[in-house]
């Protein structure tokens, strides 16, 4: 094989196949956007321009599901219709162009179509992993029809359109500021606890020194320990003052040392631990709001999807879309966003119709049945028995009624001629002419007339 030799292409894996277009951001489909070139319709045969039609919507509208999923879930052939005036109703396009209706329903095409995912497999990603929620709860099928008025949420942190700063200043600033906080805190913790330790040294100088004295009064003489008379004089006064206000400050520390209840040591204090406590506090302190520190963050080769459609509510502050209505068809434009007209709509709609008319069930028709036995017979003489059984049971059905009709005939007859009799002749006569009566009756029977 010459070096100069085309590759394979289907041994080539492709996500895009040349020429589509797709529900997506990316720059392969902006630029196969930007170079495409409408196929020229009127050179094909009807079933080929209703073939290209097809490919090409379902290329766009259909990436993520099968056709037989399209066909049996989300396609229907009565298509909603508003009335208008003659004026609107000739600037109306084609019913047909509300084909996608049904799909623009779907959880994952709203996400889209709200600028929250790059692409369609993207936003029935984020639906399939919980990241997306209707109505405040937590949906987990792309496919779930939404219903007018419904709300759909998407966590901030998946978007990609915001983000976190991600320079490098940013970054420092940010975690100096926090450091800064952590610092000033543990400093403020080892403060309290240099306090709270010379307490506790003063209080045992304190001890020790009550203990000396004590050991000192003890060894002394007994003639010396003995009580003397004393007589009042100002300086006795001032001693007994003096060694009241002693005992008075002795018991307010140790008051105030017995009101903490775990004696504090060197060894007790751990800065790892303080530190973990400390930043555990800081996080708890901070307003839980996921749109903090985030900012609109532009991708390449967005701006030719940066529209919303008429039957969506898009609110970028809190995240969330509110489904209003189905789109319906609008004079001299369509509500479903299509790079394709409505031409195309038209007969792709023509294509699916004949693909669903096919599958519907026809009722099962009565068995023939010839001389008392069930016959089948070729389609074409069965069509023909069947027809010429159709029209016989006709006819008799009209016949039937024609007897109906003359039995009713009759019968007013007879009343009419009783009726009649009975004021002239009978009032008048008498019984000699129930003969004629009788003759009146049998000409009106349905038999002579």
């Amino acid at each position: 094989m010459s070096s100069t030799a085309r590759p394979i292409r289907w041994k080539v894996k492709k996500i895009f196949r040349t020429g589509a277009l797709r529900m997506s951001w990316l720059r392969q489909n902006t630029l196969s956007l930007l170079n495409y070139r409408f196929p020229y319709l009127q050179r094909l045969s009807v079933y080929q321009q209703k073939w290209t039609a097809k490919q090409l919507l379902r290329d766009y509208h259909v990436p993520n599901i099968t056709e037989r999923q399209f066909i049996d879930r989300h396609f229907k052939t009565d298509l909603p219709y508003k009335l208008f005036t003659k004026k609107d109703k000739a600037l109306l396009p084609p019913i047909q162009s509300t084909m996608f209706g049904e799909l623009e329903r779907r959880v994952d095409c709203v996400v889209f179509r709200s600028h929250f995912a790059r692409s369609i497999w993207e936003a029935r990603h984020l639906v399939r992993y919980g990241h997306v929620q209707v109505n405040g709860e937590k949906s987990l099928y792309p496919a779930r029809r939404l219903e007018d008025g419904d709300i759909i949420t998407v966590s901030p942190h998946v978007i990609p359109t915001l983000k976190s700063p991600k320079t490098k200043k940013d970054r420092k600033d940010k975690a100096l500021t926090f450091n800064k906080i952590v610092a000033l805190r543990l400093k403020q913790v080892k403060e309290k606890h240099m306090e709270l330790e010379a307490k506790g040294l003063n209080r045992a100088a304190t001890e020790e020194n009550q203990t000396k004295e004590r050991k000192q009064t003890e060894q002394k003489k007994p003639e010396e320990n003995q009580e003397e008379p004393v007589k009042w004089t100002k300086s006795a006064d001032a001693k007994v003052s003096d060694a009241t206000k002693e005992n008075d400050t002795s018991k307010e520390l140790s008051d105030g040392v017995n009101e903490q209840k775990e004696p504090v040591d060197e060894s007790s204090f751990d800065e790892k631990k303080e530190k973990a406590k400390i930043v555990a506090d800081l996080l708890k302190e901070e307003p839980k709001n996921d749109l903090k520190g985030k900012h609109f963050n532009y991708i390449p080769y967005m701006s030719p999807w940066m529209f919303i459609p008429t039957y969506l509510e898009v609110d970028y502050a809190t995240c969330s879309t509110v489904f209003l209505r189905s789109p319906l068809p609008q004079p001299k434009r369509m509500e479903i966003p299509s790079p394709y007209g409505p031409t195309y709509h038209l007969l792709a709609y023509e294509w699916y119709s004949s693909i669903k008319k096919s599958q519907t069930k026809t009722p099962l028709l009565p068995q023939i049945v010839i001389s008392g036995q069930a016959v089948k017979l070729k389609p074409k003489f069965d069509q023909m028995v069947r027809r010429e059984r159709k029209n016989r049971q006709s006819k008799d059905k009209a016949v039937e009624k024609e007897i109906e009709d003359l039995q009713l005939q009759s019968l007013k007859l007879k009343y009419q001629a009783r009726s009649f009799l009975d004021q002239k002749y009978l009032t008048s006569n008498g019984p000699k002419n129930e003969k004629l009566i009788q003759d009146i009756i049998t000409i009106t029977s349905p038999s002579q007339l």
